[in-house]
């Protein structure tokens, strides 16, 4: 194998590499934003705040945030 053909292998790897690390991220991104819908969607079901704009839900969920992390049952507490 002569050193053109390596250099143009190892140039290959690296634009594969960065074309995977870039779909990998982009799939993160689908799957954070999907999250943020449904428990958005899940927000307004229970809560009943359809009709409230972002920072009036916002003002709500800091009246009552302290209150549900208190009362939360251990299997809901963040583990690390």
């Amino acid at each position: 194998m002569t050193n053109l053909q390596l250099k143009k292998l190892i140039t290959e790897k690296n634009r594969l590499e960065l074309e995977l690390n870039r779909l990998q991220n982009t799939q993160k991104k689908q799957q954070h934003t999907t999250t943020l819908i449904k428990k958005g969607k899940l927000l307004d079901h229970y809560l009943d705040t359809d009709h409230l704009s972002t920072e009036e839900t916002e003002e709500m969920l800091k009246l009552f945030s302290q209150f549900i992390k208190d009362k939360r049952p251990e299997r809901f507490n963040k583990t690390t």
